[in-house]
């Protein structure tokens, strides 16, 4: 049992995850304020809040993250948490070839959000007046 965990913790320091958050985000050896499983490849949103890209407009295809306030000066933003597994973490079951060439089909059609926001609005309706619902 010892000589398996052993192999698995030295798999773990090594498998692209940055377990030990020894890498900054420019690739370099972290020193002092490290993150654990932080990014390590300066990864940056496509969109970014008050920022337009280089054809001056979002792109609806593509994650931004939101910026809140609570009116009173305090700011969030959503962060990437992880971005970099999927170029340095080891693959576990296919080649890192394989996983290279693999895309995710393109959607068939867009979601009509105003259509969709009316149907969970009407179940919601349905369902506040419905014991069998609740």
């Amino acid at each position: 049992g010892q000589i398996v965990g052993r192999q698995l913790a030295e798999y773990a320091r090594t498998d692209g995850w940055n377990q030990e958050g020894k890498l900054n985000k420019d690739g370099s050896i972290c020193e002092f304020n490290c993150h654990k499983f932080g990014d390590c490849t300066n990864y940056q949103p496509v969109n970014q809040p008050g920022i337009k890209n280089s054809h001056q407009q979002k792109i609806k295809t593509h994650w931004m993250p939101i910026l809140e306030d609570n009116g009173r000066g305090y700011e969030s933003r959503q962060q990437h948490v992880t971005p970099h597994i999927g170029t340095m973490a080891k693959p576990a079951v296919l080649t890192r070839d394989d996983m290279d060439r693999r895309t995710a089909p393109w959607p068939d059609a867009y979601w009509d959000y105003n259509e969709q926001a009316l149907v969970v609005t009407e179940r919601l309706a349905a369902t506040a007046v419905s014991d069998e619902k609740k």
